[in-house]
């Protein structure tokens, strides 16, 4: 992922003020029922678009409702730039302690079963503040499903090294998305998870 196309495109962003990510509606506080009475929502820290963008069709394809995660501290254009070595990103990324503040929690978390997590790749893991999200929510039980997003770069270990973070939770292995995948596709990584039936669109 060129973080420094990626640095200029946030500056101009709605995004700055809320997670890094476009603007969108705002959750319900309930998520919806999914079929075998439990319920999901996909949680997803976006700075582009392109994994709120993925976030938001996968929520279309289960009934899910969607949660941006919001950094207290927006990024700016100089915080993202990997060229810097003492940026914000490039300090918190070579910092796996790092915990950014995040505003509030997640309302729907309590009554969900199935958690999708999405998050772009930065400096091949997981941005800070998923780590951050995880800390702060009590997901034991719960079946969480990481997905990411990139232009290039793997998916690596960026979902297993999350693991820790929620030690009690039920992970499924995470998958990486270009943001191009036709709904075919997602449909079919849908369906090998073997998650409670997801309704068709």
């Amino acid at each position: 992922m060129n973080l420094l196309r990626t640095s200029i495109l946030c500056l101009g962003m709605t995004c700055m003020s809320a997670a890094a990510g476009p603007e969108d509606a705002a959750a319900s506080a309930s998520a919806p029922t999914a079929p075998g009475g439990g319920q999901a929502v996909v949680v997803y820290f976006s700075c582009t678009g392109t994994t709120q963008a993925l976030a938001e069709r996968i929520a279309a394809a289960t009934g899910a409702t969607t949660w941006r995660i919001e950094p207290t501290e927006p990024y700016t254009a100089a915080d993202l730039d990997y060229e810097v070595a003492n940026s914000r990103a490039n300090r918190e990324q070579q910092d796996p302690a790092s915990r950014p503040a995040i505003t509030g929690n997640c309302p729907a978390i309590a009554a969900s079963s199935i958690i999708f997590l999405g998050y772009p790749i930065w400096w091949g893991e997981a941005p800070r503040v998923i780590s951050t999200f995880l800390a702060q929510h009590n997901l034991a039980g719960k079946t969480i499903v990481p997905f990411c997003t990139s232009g290039s770069s793997p998916l690596g270990a960026s979902d297993t090294h999350l693991h820790p973070l929620a030690p009690r939770a039920i992970w499924k292995p995470g998958k990486r998305f270009s943001g191009r995948e036709s709904d075919r596709a997602l449909r079919q990584w849908l369906d090998s998870l073997r998650l409670a039936p997801v309704p068709k669109r």
